[in-house]
């Protein structure tokens, strides 16, 4: 969600910004408007690189835990699959 928010206050003004000067002459201050599109852009990639791993840590974190098979808790003499100290 904020990527989206830095795309939509940040970037997209910023790139109407650069279609007018693509129509006309480039304006005095076109490095400091690069330059914060760089920023925003950077801001935009961090948040999307977290997002991801979240998503990532999220998947990792709710895997569900793997059941025993139904053949190593019959065995006789073992318990849950594992032998018994009997």
């Amino acid at each position: 969600m904020t990527s989206l928010l830095i795309t939509v206050f940040g970037n997209v003004p910023l790139h109407a910004r650069f279609r007018e000067w693509a129509a006309g002459p480039v304006a005095s201050d076109h490095a400091e408007v690069f330059q914060r599109w760089e920023l925003f852009h950077s801001l935009r990639t961090l948040t999307g690189l977290g997002a991801f791993v979240l998503v990532i840590g999220a998947a990792v974190l709710a895997r569900p835990v793997p059941v025993r098979s139904v053949a190593a808790r019959s065995v006789p003499g073992r318990v849950g699959g594992v032998p018994s100290r009997s």
